[in-house]
């Protein structure tokens, strides 16, 4: 009988939010020794999410571009019969509609809503780097889009906004909404894609119980599709995210309210524990 494994999903800006905190550092080990996997889900393109592995010192699969694809070492799931590509030392489940058609179709969005609306493949390097804050190379990285597209609308965003929920309605696509970028993509979502993880860890491993740590509403989707759903407060400390009222059941009255990011990662070697020891 195949083992019941811990899986904790967390997005790229949970994770690298106190890398400097000594206690994240040591929660963070303490995963790592009981081979917890720590899978990052974010909508960063792959090349930006290997430097935060890199800087985490981890090495288990990754989501990247909102659930447009799974990447894992080679011969992580050998057993599973879900198509893989290669790609470099990894392989890769490309999931999302590919990035020229998501752009041919913004272009078409562009035509039909009267406002200004900018991809991240209109936006010249130095231009972004200076709105957003990132070095050349990383806006280098954040342009390396595989899937979905980031763009930003310039005047009455509400308004547009509604045009294109409205517009990508029934095409396939969907509108993800953030504060400063809005990313539009296709044929997947982070939801499908924790299936899909789901499965490869079944098909090679066992059973998986996924735990998930979020704070905004782009984290929805995961959290709806984990076992163990966890929120973190706000950046004041105090309250804790209002979209959490949006979610499905049982996500919505499962979740788990942690106290911050080590207090998280300290259930998980808590629950590992428990589990390890029936």
């Amino acid at each position: 009988m195949k083992a019941v494994i811990q899986i904790l999903i967390s997005n790229v800006n949970v994770a690298t939010q106190s890398k400097s905190d000594p206690s994240f550092k040591a929660a963070l080990q303490e995963c790592k020794e009981r081979g917890i996997p720590i899978v990052l889900c974010t909508s960063r393109t792959f090349e930006e999410t290997q430097e935060v592995r890199y800087t985490m010192g981890i090495t288990d699969p990754f989501i990247v571009e909102n659930g447009g694809a799974i990447y894992f070492r080679k011969g992580c799931f050998s057993a599973t019969d879900i198509p893989c590509e290669s790609k470099g030392d990894y392989q890769k489940i490309g999931l999302g509609i590919p990035h020229a058609q998501t752009v041919l179709f913004l272009s078409l969005i562009k035509k039909l809503v009267p406002s200004e609306i900018i991809g991240f493949s209109d936006m010249p390097a130095s231009d972004l780097a200076n709105e957003s804050g990132l070095s050349k190379v990383q806006v280098r990285k954040a342009q390396l889009r595989e899937y979905d597209e980031p763009f930003k609308i310039i005047g009455n965003a509400r308004s547009a906004l509604e045009r294109i929920e409205r517009t990508v309605r029934g095409s396939g696509f969907k509108l993800i909404q953030g504060e400063r970028y809005h990313h539009l993509l296709g044929g997947s979502d982070q939801g499908r894609a924790i299936a899909v993880l789901r499965r490869l860890y079944q098909d090679c491993y066992g059973t998986p119980l996924l735990a998930a740590l979020g704070n905004s509403a782009s984290d929805g989707p995961v959290l709806a599709n984990v076992d163990r759903p966890m929120i973190l407060p706000t950046s004041d400390g105090r309250h804790y995210p209002r979209f959490v009222q949006q979610l499905p059941e049982p996500a919505r009255t499962s979740i788990h309210k942690a106290k911050n990011l080590v207090h998280a990662l300290s259930d998980m070697v808590r629950d590992w524990e428990q589990c390890h020891a029936l």
